[in-house]
């Protein structure tokens, strides 16, 4: 059983997500539901519960016979995935509840304390390997009374570390793309807020990279090695290094799970420009640091982690350092449940009936994979390539190619009527159309264009993870792979539709439809990977060019003076004018020396607008004599509630210019929406107070009837 120790405990949670923390411990006192479930939609649950926490560490080479103190360990996010790799583990928080809901979900731990208080009061008889920041140091500002706080708390920790013990710092990155794009900085909610240095902000801190460095350097850390979680150190699924950022395309479209936020640009394109400057570290939206006093080699170059799947399917892959100054390729499990996915990986790679299309060798060694590194080019890579080359007619030849030659390497390779066996629906759900399809038995279904290297002629496919024996039509297996590489190719959408780019592999829009189910359904459901998808919060774009126009406009309006000669007004006669608007204010004139057989006038102040204009004067000559506004309000202005606001005119003298001047203010989207919700809460008020009404009106009446039959019965009695 894991050790509880609160005699450091003072009575107080320093901190709270409030009542949802009773939630969690009730939850994982008695899980009576799935976690998905539980979670629903509140990303607080999520933050706390999801296994997805544990990719920031689960990937990292602890030794065995190593021990680490885990600070801020609240709820025990990564408490489980550090018990599980380290001999043994000390875990310290400030909440007695959030060590609480720590020490029920992780209480079978042999090689775990958790303890409860002040670190700054604790004693510990040993000093340990690591310390472990995860997501706290930004918080030392708030709880170390110091002019330099980060310095004096790094300090303070650093005498629980053994002479070639190291920190492991997660954080996010003050100059983190994601906060130029529209995203919220994550502790205040504030946008820009580190972007700016923290102005007027002394409660949390984050850092650049260089000045992580320097903190580091400053304290006597001079040797540190950055990783790169992505999309942060909080939900990771990749972890980069220097030497990988430019290989494995950090900055991938992402689920945004926080809260709401806007888009302003590309943000996979603009990491591609920061790759190609050798500035994308400077930009990452997090960092994970090792950092010694003592010189070290770090040999993990990249991991790629798997962890909400269901747990019989949870694997990381690793790319390391090897012997001579050589690459490896690890895949691993990330729980007991998943070693025999591992184990038949191993099995799937091991089949070799393939002619020019053959699985890449491995080792299976204490439940690892071990691949060889390939230093070519993925067939992702090459039509990557050929894309922005504008050669996607290149791209189609290649991947027809490589599916020729597919079907030809197999011998099983049939059409069959009726696929839809119990064992395909457990797979792939029950979406059925009808039908024949060319089908393969035993056959991987993953042959995306990530998975397939071109090595001298030949193809070689490094990932055999799904394996079914099972007929499963060519065109399924072909359109996984048509489907990812069109959604992760942004050039390749611009230059084709889907339903064309499907139709060069004669896939029509109602397979289109059903494959798209079975892969959804496949992921989702049987694979499990959609722990995050509940949680989904919008991705707002934004157009500066569309809210530049919308500011010009409210600035600069075309204002238009309509000609009726007896015919009606049309496009063809009028007369417009650039106005500018200062502090809603405009003046506006039109000649009308060579105008002649005017019968009437209409003055059109601003088109495609919802307006508030206010006439404050207009030429001798010319009266007003209606507008198709809707109301006055009680500034006299008129409302107009449409897109095309008119005030109609008539001359009623001699006249050579038109001047008219005035205030007009354009309504935005939101105030709209305002006024919108506004009429619409009073529409309800009013018919909840008719229905009301009504309710009186009818008991009065009931009340007055049974008033006139007691006085008719009183006249009654009396009389006799």
């Amino acid at each position: 059983m894991a050790i509880w120790n609160d005699s450091f405990y003072k009575g107080v949670d320093e901190y709270s997500d409030g009542d949802v923390e009773e939630e969690i411990l009730h939850y994982v006192q008695n899980p009576e539901e799935s976690l998905e479930t539980f979670i629903g939609d509140s990303y607080a649950k999520g933050y706390h519960l999801l296994p997805v926490r544990e990719n920031i560490l689960n990937w990292y080479p602890f030794q065995k016979d190593q021990i680490a103190l885990e600070i801020g360990a609240g709820c025990g996010a990564i408490t489980g995935a550090l018990c599980n790799k380290l001999k043994r583990v000390v875990s310290v928080d400030l909440s007695k509840r959030r060590s609480k809901i720590n020490y029920e979900r992780h209480k079978m731990a042999q090689n775990l304390t958790i303890m409860v208080g002040n670190l700054n009061d604790m004693q510990f008889e040993e000093t340990f390997d690591y310390v472990i920041l995860n997501g706290v140091l930004e918080y030392a500002i708030s709880f170390t009374d110091s002019d330099k706080p980060y310095h004096l708390f790094l300090s303070n920790l650093s005498r629980f570390l053994k002479p070639k013990g190291k920190f492991l710092i997660a954080i996010e990155n003050r100059l983190g793309l994601k906060y130029f794009n529209g995203a919220k900085e994550d502790h205040t909610g504030n946008y820009f807020l580190g972007l700016n240095g923290y102005v007027g902000n002394e409660t949390v801190r984050t850092f650049s990279k260089s000045e992580l460095i320097r903190l580091l350097s400053d304290i006597g850390f001079k040797f540190h090695k950055f990783y790169y979680p992505y999309p942060d150190y909080k939900f990771p699924n990749e972890i980069f290094t220097d030497e990988t950022l430019e290989e494995n395309e950090y900055g991938r479209p992402i689920i945004n799970i926080e809260e709401d936020r806007y888009v302003l640009f590309n943000e996979n394109l603009v990491n591609e420009s920061l790759i190609k400057e050798g500035v994308s570290d400077v930009f990452a939206n997090s960092f994970l640091v090792e950092c010694s006093q003592e010189q070290f080699e770090a040999k993990v170059l990249y991991a790629k982690l798997n962890s909400e799947r269901n747990e019989r399917f949870r694997i990381g892959t690793v790319i390391q350092k090897a012997e001579k100054q050589k690459r490896e390729v690890i895949k691993f499990p990330l729980n007991i449940k998943a070693e025999k996915h591992v184990a038949n990986i191993f099995i799937n790679m091991q089949d070799k009936k393939e002619k020019n299309i053959h699985p890449l060798q491995c080792d299976l060694q204490d439940k690892e994979l071990k691949f060889p590194f390939l230093n070519a080019k993925t067939l992702d890579a090459i039509c990557c390539e050929m894309i922005q080359n504008n050669r996607c007619s290149d791209v189609i030849d290649l991947l027809h190619e490589f599916f020729i030659k597919m079907k030809k390497n197999n011998n099983e390779c049939k059409l069959v009527s009726n696929i839809y066996t119990q064992e395909f629906c457990k797979y792939f759900g029950n979406y059925k159309i009808n039908r024949e399809f060319e089908c393969v038995f035993d056959f991987n279904i993953d042959l995306i264009m990530d998975n397939i290297y071109q090595i001298d002629g030949e193809y070689v496919i490094i990932d055999c993870e799904w394996v079914y024996s099972q007929w499963i039509p060519v065109s399924f297996i072909e359109w996984r792979a048509l489907n990812e590489l069109y959604s992760k190719h942004e050039g390749l959408r611009q230059i084709l539709e889907r339903t064309q780019f499907m139709k060069e592999f004669e896939i029509d829009e109602e397979m289109d439809q059903a494959f798209q189910c079975w892969s959804e359904y496949f992921a989702q459901e049987y694979v499990g990977a959609k722990q995050r998808i509940n949680l989904a919060k919008p991705m707002i774009p934004v157009s500066l060019d569309e809210i530049h126009q919308a500011e010009r406009r409210k600035q600069v309006a075309v204002m238009s003076l309509y000609i009726d000669r007896g015919q009606g007004y049309s496009e063809e006669d009028k007369l417009y004018e650039e106005v500018c608007i200062q502090d809603g204010r405009f003046k506006v004139e039109f000649v009308l020396e060579k105008v002649s057989d005017v019968k009437s006038l209409r003055f059109d102040p601003i088109e495609n607008e919802i307006i508030t204009c206010f006439v404050e004067s207009i030429s001798d000559g010319v009266v007003i004599r209606g507008s198709n506004a809707t109301r006055n309000d009680e500034n006299n202005y008129q409302i107009f509630n449409c897109m095309d606001p008119q005030y109609y005119l008539e001359i009623v003298g001699m006249i050579s210019r038109l001047c008219i001047s005035g205030k007009i203010f354009v309504k935005d989207e939101n105030e709209i929406k305002r006024e919108l919700i506004q009429k619409r809460e009073i529409g309800k008020i009013n018919e909840e107070l008719k229905i009301k009404n009504h309710e009186l009106q009818m008991k009065n009446g009931k009340l007055m009837a049974e008033y006139g039959y007691l006085l008719t019965e009183y006249k009654k009695r009396t009389s006799n």
